[in-house]
């Protein structure tokens, strides 16, 4: 276990998924697979996605990779998100147990990405461009 971690996994929904911008910060971390999250409302900030908590009863799902990371992926992650200034972190339950997802508090004032795919959305914008 990482020292002030809970766990040692991380569900990644943008920029660092795998063929994205920022994966290189977890490309050697050991890739469990994907699932879904609940519970959350994803919004494209422009060049990233965040995750703001939607309520319970929302039946929008998110689309992760959970990956188990090292002390030093989990820092780099974290410096990445600018957590916790700018994104805060919470465990989520995924089918390979708890791991930590970044989320911003409040609804940010951009476009909402109803799908809950980043990568199938950033897909669809450059397929219409």
């Amino acid at each position: 276990m990482l020292e002030g971690w809970k766990s040692d996994l991380i569900a990644v929904y943008g920029t660092l998924r795998k063929g994205c911008s920022n994966h290189a910060y977890i490309a050697d971390a050991e890739y469990l697979g994907d699932t879904f999250i609940h519970r959350y409302k994803m919004y494209s900030l422009g060049a990233f996605p965040a995750l703001v908590p939607a309520i319970h009863s929302d039946p929008n799902r998110i689309k992760v990779e959970v990956n188990r990371v090292d002390a030093e992926q989990a820092k780099a992650v974290d410096t990445l998100a600018g957590y916790p200034v700018f994104y805060d972190r919470c465990l989520v339950d995924t089918k390979y147990g708890l791991a930590w997802i970044y989320f911003l508090s409040n609804p940010p004032t951009r476009t909402e990405i109803i799908g809950g795919d980043w990568v199938e959305d950033q897909l669809s914008l450059q397929i219409s461009a």
